[in-house]
């Protein structure tokens, strides 16, 4: 069993059968893979391309990356009747959500 901290909750990565080796590699490349999401997708992050965009006031040029998840996102709208909305920063903000849980990460 492996653990490592991710998006501020500790994520256990267990495979059974798996050597504690082979499982350690895989939870470093799954760590890895969470922390380049939070990197590109974080709104938490003012480095981050997500907080970039919804800064930006003119046009915005995205990654392949982002615009997929823009995409993807807008799908998953539709196909819950608006059920699950990732256009609700405003509102979160307005509730007091607008800084990350973790007491040194910057605000964007």
């Amino acid at each position: 069993m492996q653990t490592f901290r991710a998006m501020n909750t500790d994520v256990t990565l267990r495979v059974p059968g798996l050597g504690l080796g082979d499982e350690a590699v895989l939870a470093t490349a799954a760590a890895e893979h969470f922390a380049d999401a939070e990197r590109l997708y974080s709104r938490f992050d003012a480095a981050s391309e997500l907080s970039s965009l919804n800064r930006a006031t003119t046009p915005f040029v995205a990654t392949r990356a982002l615009f997929d998840a823009l995409v993807d996102a807008r799908a998953y709208v539709e196909l819950t009747d608006g059920r699950f909305d990732p256009c609700i920063g405003g509102s979160l903000v307005a509730l007091g959500y607008d800084r990350s849980f973790v007491p040194d990460r910057a605000s964007p």
